[in-house]
């Protein structure tokens, strides 16, 4: 499944800013993606993973502990419905960026058009009046 948001997650990030700041933008989404996603991310799948233990060994040589039964039902679903809530969360993000980006070209297409309409104004008086 990641396969098949990775072009389309980059596309998102090279389309919503300037030319000139693409190299950065990769650089800061490599940044976030790794400080935000996969270290919490561990973190909370293995609490997941914790959780669905129906029964706790704990070793003889010390406070180390390991799960013997699982509740396999309860992992699956609480494992696709996490998955399904932080690929929710991404394309609703990657949503807002597109729509972000889509104000900021109109706005810029609107702003070259005008810069074009004074320019032949101006380049009509001028001739006008030599």
């Amino acid at each position: 499944m990641s396969c098949c948001v990775i072009v389309p997650a980059l596309k998102c990030t090279l389309y919503s800013v300037e030319s000139t700041h693409r190299a950065f933008s990769l650089g800061f989404k490599s940044t976030i993606t790794k400080s935000l996603g996969y270290l919490p991310g561990t973190i909370i799948f293995g609490a997941i993973i914790d959780r669905t233990c129906k029964t706790w060994i704990r070793e003889t040589c010390g406070y180390k502990y390991q799960c013997k039964h699982y509740n396999n039902k309860r992992m699956a679903i609480s494992l696709a419905l996490l998955g399904f809530g932080f690929r929710s969360l991404s394309a609703l993000f990657c949503g807002i960026s597109w729509y972000a980006y889509s104000k900021m070209s109109d706005k810029k297409e609107a702003e070259e058009n005008q810069s074009e309409i004074l320019t032949t104004t101006i380049s009509t008086i001028t001739t006008v009046e030599m």
